[in-house]
């Protein structure tokens, strides 16, 4: 997986990665927790993927080749939890190792792996594997502390939902655990609430307003 995306490596910062690092890193540390953490300036509400940013630039400062080098190893991390989920699910080491490796190499990670600030969707697909795969062993504390982390990277991880439902409905026939979807629920909706009422500004709305067309 690492050898097919290794040119990513040596990509130069490009568009937003520039703004990301200067306002999320590498000032006083309160400063960079606040914009983190706090009402979005630069970008979304996006804690997990700003703390990306927080910890790289920190750490790596303006050496392009490391955001890489961590995104990398994040997509690899993936990989590795797809292997262990597949191998859960269908008892069997070569459909797992495939299932891990077709995901690990498919082009449409193009883009998350390539384009540092691109990778809101890479994180929160991380979060989001582990989730399901803690749900597959019987671990729903940590499963639902994943799943919290996954939509703070990507609110587009709240599809997530779906999965366990179908994978319920497919295995048991019936919606199992009940207490720990409405855990799932009312995670998404807190999040989700932060995110669009709390730190969206009413100019957003404005904007961009809902209507039907008949065309």
């Amino acid at each position: 997986v690492g050898a097919v995306f290794l040119k990513s490596i040596f990509n130069f910062f490009a568009q937003d990665d520039f703004i990301f690092i200067d306002h999320f890193s590498q000032n006083n540390l309160l400063v960079d927790i606040k914009n983190t953490f706090g009402e979005p300036i630069v970008t979304h509400w996006r804690p997990m993927h700003n703390f990306y940013f927080l910890l790289a630039g920190n750490l790596f400062g303006k050496n392009f080749w490391a955001y890489h080098l961590l995104t990398l190893s994040i997509h690899i991390g993936t990989s590795f939890l797809i292997f262990k989920m597949a191998q859960k699910i269908f008892q069997d080491e070569r459909l797992a190792f495939f299932s891990g490796l077709i995901y690990g190499i498919h082009p449409a990670h193009f883009v998350s792996i390539f384009w540092i600030a691109g990778n809101a969707t890479l994180i929160g697909v991380f979060f989001l594997v582990a989730s399901f795969y803690f749900y597959l062993t019987g671990k729903k504390l940590p499963s639902l502390a994943s799943f919290f982390l996954a939509i703070l990277a990507s609110e587009a991880m709240i599809s997530g939902i779906g999965v366990y439902l179908v994978w319920d409905l497919v295995n048991s026939k019936r919606i199992r655990n009940v207490p720990f979807y409405l855990l799932l629920g009312l995670t998404a909706g807190a999040v989700l609430f932060v995110k669009f009422v709390v730190f969206s500004p009413k100019e957003i709305f404005n904007t961009y307003q809902p209507e039907l067309s008949s065309n």
